[in-house]
């Protein structure tokens, strides 16, 4: 029933729309914001194996979803047709000291090379990404709507989180890529801090919203 409702709610929020010219992939009218059709059954995803993670908001259950396939926010470059680099981060409270080495996310390609990055923020101390921790670049193995590509990254080293902190995890992209951050299913009920940017990183807005990327820290 919460699965259907926030289905329903993403439909609502993608419901006055413009078509972009590739296949079976619509923008909303302000372009942070993709929808698609469901395509072929693809990788299944393991996100950091789903265990042991210091943070996730993956659904550890398949076929019921680890994310929503087919709604998520924006993830573009610089010098792609809709002529800003979107991007979108999630935030959480970190429960327990951890080290963690890798990052995940839900992550599908629509057009360019595929690739995405994934950055490790501190919180700003106005829930918003602060200071940069950790980096890095790879590519999806999914197109977006397939179900359920996941792009992990391997840190360059070790980034120490501790208890009681904030921390953001932000998906963003170079060149002419046109990706998508699928949304969690996971508690998408309660309000969540999430963050967006239309310069690649440079600044981000942050802002409350029932759906965020699903994320995990390793």
């Amino acid at each position: 029933m919460i699965r259907n409702t926030l289905l329903a709610t993403a439909a609502l929020a993608l419901a006055t729309s413009v078509a972009y010219a590739g296949p079976n992939v619509t923008l909303s009218k302000d372009n942070r914001m993709v929808s698609t059709q469901a395509g072929k059954v693809g990788i299944p995803g393991n996100p950091a194996n789903l265990g042991g993670e210091a943070y996730s908001n993956f659904a550890k259950k398949y076929p019921n979803g680890l994310y929503f396939c087919c709604y998520g926010y924006t993830v573009s470059g610089p010098s792609s047709f809709l002529g800003a680099a979107y991007g979108t981060a999630t935030q959480w409270t970190q429960a327990a000291d951890a080290d963690v080495t890798k990052l995940s996310s839900s992550v599908g390609y629509v057009s360019g090379d595929h690739t995405s990055t994934l950055t490790l923020y501190s919180d700003s101390g106005s829930d918003t990404p602060g200071t940069a921790l950790g980096s890095r670049s790879g590519a999806s193995p999914e197109f977006f709507g397939g179900c359920c590509g996941v792009l992990t990254v391997k840190l360059k080293k070790p980034v120490h989180l501790s208890a009681g902190k904030k921390y953001w995890i932000a998906v963003t992209t170079s060149g002419a890529n046109f990706n998508a951050a699928g949304f969690s299913t996971i508690d998408q009920v309660n309000p969540h801090n999430a963050a967006g940017t239309s310069n690649g990183g440079q600044t981000w807005t942050g802002f409350q919203s029932t759906l965020v990327s699903a994320v995990s820290a390793k």
